[in-house]
């Protein structure tokens, strides 16, 4: 079995994107870690300063606006973007895993990290044009289980459990 600890960050605890109550979730994440998992990982949201889901990028726009945004890819289809506050901004405390949080002995995948491309699954993006690299990884060892926790459930969690399933595991 697997485990995908999702977003236990900073910002969605106690910063601009905070999830009332989410503090009460790492007790039992740490004691989940605890469990004998062949694979454990963490994702972290890691945007740039300028990444397109920020409404403070997008003139006349405010946060929680929606938009379409449309792929590098001329081919494929734009698709509906909720406009965030600034969040999760690469090397900034907000990114950073929440204190308590027992997170030293778990891989960390990045995602969000295309300026362009927001990237709520921790497997790829919507349009699966950027890879995090964690779509073979729990094939590669032949994982048949995995479990996905987190914070915004609504989205990274669900986005990434949704992936977990579409690829098999």
């Amino acid at each position: 079995s697997a485990i995908l600890v999702v977003d236990v960050q900073n910002d969605f605890v106690s910063g601009s994107l905070a999830v009332r109550d989410t503090q009460q979730v790492i007790s039992p994440i740490n004691a989940l870690l605890k469990l004998p998992f062949a694979i454990k990982i963490a994702t972290q949201d890691y945007h740039p300063a300028d990444h397109i889901s920020f409404a403070r990028n997008h003139e006349g726009k405010k946060e929680f606006d929606n938009i379409v945004i449309f792929p590098p890819a001329e081919s494929l289809e734009g698709l509906e973007q909720v406009l965030w506050p600034v969040h999760c901004v690469q090397d900034t405390f907000g990114v950073a895993f929440v204190d308590g949080l027992e997170h030293e002995d778990l891989e960390v995948v990045r995602k969000g990290c295309d300026v362009g491309i927001e990237c709520y699954s921790a497997f790829e993006d919507p349009w699966g044009l950027t890879n995090t690299g964690l779509k073979g990884k729990p094939r590669n060892r032949e994982i048949s289980n995995v479990f996905v926790v987190g914070i915004v459930g609504d989205y990274c969690v669900k986005s990434t459990a949704l992936d977990a399933k579409k690829y098999g595991f």
